[in-house]
């Protein structure tokens, strides 16, 4: 139960962060980084599960740690696919801002 905890502290850190990298709402994609952990560990959890059912592997005798191991890494894996692919996104939408466009604009009359 604290390893959960832990790593949805951890998730939600890791995407405050970018947030704040790339000027955007921390809050918010602290909350949506936990919930794709979530949404991953509970989906592909359910689908190897499945899976293994269909393949005729007996999952109810199973170790409950291996299992949930198991899943924190296939939530692992969903949380680094978004946070690559905003990162990529979001590092390709940089725009220069009014700003930086004023200080050009000065830059080049001066000269």
């Amino acid at each position: 139960m604290i390893l959960i905890i832990l790593v949805l502290v951890y998730v939600g850190i890791l995407f405050k962060r970018l947030a704040e990298k790339h000027k955007k709402n921390p809050t918010a994609f602290a909350v949506l980084g936990i919930v794709v952990f979530l949404v991953g560990l509970f989906v592909l959890s359910f689908l190897m599960g499945l899976i293994m059912a269909l393949s005729g592997y007996n999952v109810q005798n199973m170790n409950v740690f291996a299992l949930e191991i198991v899943g924190y890494f296939m939530g692992g894996t969903v949380v680094w696919l978004v946070h690559s692919y905003l990162d990529r996104k979001w590092s390709k939408n940089k725009k220069s801002t009014d700003y930086d466009v004023i200080d050009d604009s000065w830059i080049e009359e001066d000269s």
